[in-house]
């Protein structure tokens, strides 16, 4: 790569103060923030802070789609997570959360599309806000404002008021769905429970005070209903004022509620130290199973991998699903016709049945135990015919439909997804799309054309 010295960018307009930070804004809002040390006196294991403009793959901006982009410059090529920890102080580090693991990511600290670089004088005095849910959590102000850049994520939110100010933050929901379960942030989900929001709980945003003590006679707080607050973004929790930090007047700094949804004072609690949700309903976790099947918003097209447990065998397991009034789909091969399915009719393996989701949605499945039972085998007509595929993990067609010979030609599965169909296997295909090389899924139901009737064998029992 090529680029710039952040050090010799800042000193274009007198350089940044000793104590100093620097904040790297990129195109879309999003903020990382580094310090004087960082730039001017660097570890050597850190080394330069630089803005690159140029790689060996793909050239220069805006060909480098990522660029311009910080990059610490070390003397192995690589700034890992340890280089993280050890050359910049804690309140600058990066994180990702990850199946309730919050991990460290270097790679977050390198903020890419740098549109513009803002010296700020001093470093900003910390502060804590405590979370109080579900679980307990504390946001520290780098966090705070890490999770206020997102841009991408939409957590960023701003109002005007009266005399022309602008202050931004967070939306109060955001903060909400950090504890209203154990979900804190997971890496590609959306931690705010709507559905627990409708159920109802209270958000009480209080101040201890004076003397900086929760539950003493000098709180200050108000309470919100959770259909209030729910996706309101006109409800911020501010951390600025005019791009700078509230002022240390005894009743504002560090956070203060602010927004057009709020129409007294006594809504706007500035100094604000704890957010607490009370009542927040528990939610149904359901059942855990040998497998899962995952069911996408429109058709699924599913089946069982193995025999079922007693009490748990038949289609009524897809009654936890909201189908928007749509009736489960079963085709019988053999007298080549849709037929109506009962919630009482058995759910086996080498079946397959087209159920519709609202939303998305999983299903357990919970195996009978084993024991001296034949394996599975299915009847099938000439034509099409709806068949399931009977394993936990993927194997070829070519082996799974083995005990047809050649009496079948073709095999459809269908993206739920995208609501499409894939493309075909071909049994006479041993290459490319329509290869007979090509996996067949668990869960996953498929049409087959057979060319005379014949049994499938299942290959798992």
């Amino acid at each position: 790569m090529k680029g710039t010295s952040i050090r010799d960018l800042c000193d274009l307009v007198g350089g940044a103060p000793e104590g100093g930070e620097i904040d790297l804004i990129a195109s879309d809002g999003y903020k990382a923030t580094i310090n004087y040390t960082n730039v001017y006196t660097p570890l050597e294991r850190q080394g330069e802070a630089i803005i690159a403009w140029w790689t060996e793959r793909q050239g220069y901006v805006p060909d480098y789609r990522d660029g311009p982009r910080l990059f610490y410059n070390t003397p192995d090529g690589v700034f890992g997570a340890d280089d993280m920890r050890t050359c910049l102080a804690e309140a600058y580090w990066h994180y990702y959360w990850d199946s309730g693991i919050q991990y460290p990511s270097a790679a977050g600290v390198s903020n890419k599309n740098i549109a513009t670089i803002a010296i700020k004088p001093g470093a900003r005095e910390d502060w804590n806000l405590i979370l109080t849910g579900a679980i307990t959590d504390t946001i520290s102000r780098s966090y705070f404002e890490s999770g206020k850049a997102c841009a991408m994520a939409g957590h960023g939110a701003t109002w005007t008021d009266d005399d022309g100010h602008v202050w931004s933050g967070m939306p109060l929901w955001v903060l909400c769905g950090w504890v209203d379960d154990a979900n804190k942030h997971d890496y590609g989900t959306d931690p705010f429970r709507d559905d627990l929001a409708d159920a109802g709980y209270n958000v009480t945003v209080i101040d201890y005070g004076p003397d900086g003590v929760k539950g003493t006679g000098d709180d200050f707080s108000t309470t919100f209903n959770s259909s209030f607050v729910k996706r309101n973004r006109n409800i911020i929790v501010a951390d600025e004022i005019d791009g700078a930090p509230l002022p240390k007047d005894g009743k504002t700094w560090p956070l203060k509620l602010v927004g057009s949804a709020l129409t007294s004072n006594k809504q706007r609690v500035g100094s604000i130290d704890e957010i607490v949700l009370t009542g927040v309903p528990v939610p149904v976790v359901p059942p855990e199973g040998d497998a899962t099947i995952t069911l996408s918003p429109g058709w699924n097209f599913v089946s069982t991998p193995k025999r079922l447990a007693n009490g748990v065998n038949t289609l009524a397991i897809f009654d936890v699903v909201d189908t928007a009034a749509h009736s489960i789909q079963f085709y019988d091969g053999l007298e080549q016709k849709w037929r109506r399915v009962a919630p009482t009719d058995p759910f086996q393996p080498l079946g397959a049945v087209w159920v519709y989701a609202n939303t998305t949605c999983t299903v357990p499945l919970t195996f009978a135990p084993s024991g001296p039972d034949l394996p599975p085998a299915k009847e099938l007509g000439r034509g099409w015919n709806a068949i399931g595929f009977t394993d936990t993990v993927p194997e070829s067609a070519m082996g799974t439909l083995l005990s047809l010979g050649d009496r079948w030609s073709t095999l459809i599965g269908f993206d739920a997804d995208a609501q499409k169909y894939d493309d075909s296997i071909i049994r006479t295909v041993n290459s490319g799309h329509h290869s007979v090389m090509r996996s067949m899924q668990p869960t996953s139901g498929y049409w087959i054309y057979m060319t005379e009737e014949d049994t499938l064998a299942g290959i798992s029992a």
